[in-house]
């Protein structure tokens, strides 16, 4: 039997036009903040890399400022980061409609359980099964919580955007919180000034306890539970 992967899967419409939103709203913002010069070196930096002329953007960045050289950083930064966000919520929506309909897709908890149940030993599989949450502590890989905390604002913003397409959702009042939160992101520092510590990893899982493990291991549990019954095992 042959599952969609949907890693692979992408509304390429529907993620095109959010992510033309946020790289227009992500250049206004920034052209506001920023001194000419300093935004149209932004721009041509684009146009370079586009072209793929690595020594054009060699003799740009060589020439930066310190001062310019924070703000395009942050400017090619946080780009990619909006447009990931788009992407995750995309992925997301994806596995809500196929669960809903019921559909198989590579992955899926009952559709995995229902491969293991045409197996002879089945029931010793499912018995020994084991999920372990892996939590990860390395200093490099902290965010700060305000930055974790604006990233989440813009995705559930974006996850509104199929409906304010249909026009179930006001387009201004969303157009302008998603400005909102992007301007804060601009101005938040994305790193702290004091050396971190592992600690600093431990304190931002803890602060996502409630959103994330707590929420989805009682699920997992009760999905497991239900497609097992379901399944005789």
């Amino acid at each position: 039997m042959s599952l969609q992967k949907l890693e692979n899967y992408s509304n390429k419409t529907v993620v095109q036009e959010e992510v033309q939103i946020l790289t227009d709203m992500l250049e206004d913002i920034t052209k506001n903040m920023l001194p000419a010069e300093t935004f149209d070196k932004i721009m041509h930096l684009k146009e370079l890399s586009s072209k793929l002329d690595y020594q054009g953007l060699d003799k740009v960045v060589t020439g930066l400022s310190n001062d310019e050289m924070v703000y395009i950083s942050r400017y090619f930064s946080i780009l990619p980061l909006l447009i990931n966000i788009s992407e995750d919520v995309d992925l997301a929506y994806e596995i809500n409609h196929l669960n809903n309909v019921d559909q198989d897709y590579l992955g899926k908890l009952s559709t995995t359980i229902k491969m293991v149940a045409e197996k002879e030993n089945a029931a010793e599989i499912l018995e020994h099964l084991n999920v372990v949450p892996v939590l990860t502590a390395h200093p490099t890989q902290v965010q700060r919580k305000s930055m974790l905390d604006l990233t989440t604002h813009i995705h559930t913003l974006l996850r509104k955007y199929r409906d304010v397409r249909m026009g179930l959702i006001n387009k201004e009042k969303w157009h302008n919180d998603l400005r909102r939160y992007i301007e804060i992101i601009m101005q938040t520092d994305m790193i702290r000034e004091k050396k971190l510590k592992v600690t600093n990893e431990i304190t931002n899982v803890m602060e996502y306890y409630n959103s994330s493990f707590l929420q989805a291991v009682p699920n997992l549990m009760l999905e497991y539970k239900a497609s097992s019954k379901r399944t005789r095992y």
